[in-house]
């Protein structure tokens, strides 16, 4: 994989830098690629995030985002807003 900042053009074309997250946690990688965004003091977005279609524990057909709060409080808190992507309506893993 190519260095994160490779893609980066330059400060005077960004206004926010973000990652779109498809999971239920907040791993080593995302916390890495967050820590190399942040660095250009742009505000951060969870651009796009959905739970993992396969692991998700739901409840009622929804998905408990205050375990995702959670974690962004935790792990990467300079996080502006999240927002949230899912495309199935029941329990996970049975799109």
């Amino acid at each position: 994989m190519q260095p994160l900042d490779k893609y980066y053009p330059g400060d005077s074309y960004v206004d926010i830098v973000g990652l779109d997250l498809y999971n239920d946690t907040i791993d080593q990688p995302v916390i890495n690629a967050y820590n190399t965004l942040t660095s250009h003091s742009k505000p951060f977005v969870l651009a796009e995030f959905g739970p993992n279609t396969n692991t998700t524990a739901k409840t009622a057909n929804l998905f408990d985002y205050s375990s995702l709060i959670t974690l962004i409080r935790t792990s990467i808190s300079k996080t502006c807003y999240f927002m949230a992507w899912s495309d199935y309506t029941g329990i996970a893993g049975n799109e």
